[in-house]
């Protein structure tokens, strides 16, 4: 809980930066939007982000990763550098979540997780996801946003990478990843890698008529 506090306290320019933004952008005073994630011992959670799709669509749809096609042009800055999660940091204040380590999960996404690396999705999800409480930044988040479009293959490295994380994990190694992780997310956002071969298909959810 200090470290969020030291955290935010640092943020905060940032934060009031972005939420005036967000506002602009959404055309509200509150452009928030909570939704579900997976806790310790499989309690649902809910977190808190900056709206970024698209005014006009009236219905927060699944989010679809950080090059959503419909974001609006701000809200497609914000997932880029990822500063749409930084009113996670609340939840992290109140304890559900910790800073730095796996990246907290929806039901869908687990279920999609198991199925793109079903051989070792009971190793991670027993010794890296519930090993701790779910974070707000991590190792395998970061290299996912190096992918317009992750693969399967992407997605069971990202497993990978976090049960790496999971065996070696250490305050000092929490803090250099705290640290260094907007300038990975910024350079992986400069060199975005084009969708592999065999991506995993993602249907688009259709545009919803626009509120009267």
């Amino acid at each position: 809980m200090i470290g969020s506090d030291v955290v935010g306290l640092a943020l905060l320019p940032s934060l009031g930066v972005v939420y005036g933004a967000a506002a602009i952008d959404n055309r509200s005073a509150r452009p928030f939007f909570r939704h579900e994630r997976i806790g310790n011992d499989g309690i649902m959670f809910s977190v808190t982000k900056f709206r970024t799709l698209k005014p006009e669509l009236v219905t927060a749809y699944s989010a679809q990763g950080a090059y959503d096609s419909r974001a609006s042009r701000i809200g497609l800055a914000l997932r880029r550098t990822g500063l749409d999660e930084l009113p996670q940091l609340m939840s992290v204040a109140e304890g559900d979540m910790s800073l730095v380590g796996v990246r907290a999960s929806s039901g869908e996404s687990l279920a999609y997780l198991q199925d793109a690396a079903p051989d070792i999705f009971d190793e991670w999800y027993e010794k890296a996801y519930s090993a701790g409480k779910p974070a707000l930044i991590g190792p395998a988040q970061i290299y996912r946003h190096g992918f317009v479009n992750p693969s399967e293959e992407n997605y069971r490295r990202s497993l990978e990478i976090d049960l790496e994380y999971a065996r070696q994990a250490s305050l000092i190694k929490d803090l250099r990843i705290l640290g260094s992780a907007p300038f990975k997310l910024l350079a992986a956002n400069l060199r975005p890698k084009e969708p592999a071969q065999d991506m995993v298909e993602i249907v688009q959810s259709p545009l919803p008529e626009a509120a009267t």
